[in-house]
């Protein structure tokens, strides 16, 4: 089950550059977040993206004195239930949580298809590795010790097999 919706997921991850590159800011305007109902409806809407985001822990929000990072003010918007009017954007920041997140999100399916094959081939050169040693030291103590080392051979697989 996905948490995230893909609004979150894109404010995320310009929260994440905005973190590596200065000078970047998030806007509300950035996201289509307008509607008619009040002059700061699409600040409010980012706003409880940012909320769920921290709520979530994928974002670290610095608190001023007073317990705020936005400035505040007029009325309550009625869907998204706050009256911000400004939000501080240096005082977001991703925490590790939404650094993985985003890390994984950009991954690309050739990305996901490498990973995958690296592990496949990883096992299979290791149980390759196995079957070569085995086939290795049965034919050193087959010619060493002739039939006996055969018997020998089979009883000391049998043991490694357990």
């Amino acid at each position: 089950m996905k948490i995230l919706t893909e609004l979150d997921e894109k404010i995320l991850c310009d929260i994440f550059d905005m973190d590596l590159k200065e000078g970047l800011n998030v806007s509300s305007i950035d996201y289509g977040l307008r509607d008619d109902t009040g002059r700061y409806s699409s600040l409010q809407a980012l706003y409880s993206h940012l909320s769920k985001l921290e709520r979530l822990n994928y974002l670290e929000i610095e608190y001023n004195k007073d317990g705020a990072y936005c400035l505040t003010g007029g009325w309550k918007h009625p869907k998204y239930n706050n009256n911000v009017i400004s939000i501080s954007n240096d005082k977001i920041h991703v925490s590790d949580k939404g650094i993985l997140y985003v890390c994984e999100f950009r991954k690309t399916t050739m990305d996901r298809i490498k990973g995958a094959f690296k592990s496949f081939l990883s096992s299979f050169l290791k149980e390759l590795r196995s079957q070569v040693f085995k086939i290795v030291i049965s034919f050193i103590l087959g010619t060493l010790f002739g039939s006996y080392g055969i018997s020998l051979i089979k009883s000391l697989f049998k043991g490694l097999s357990k």
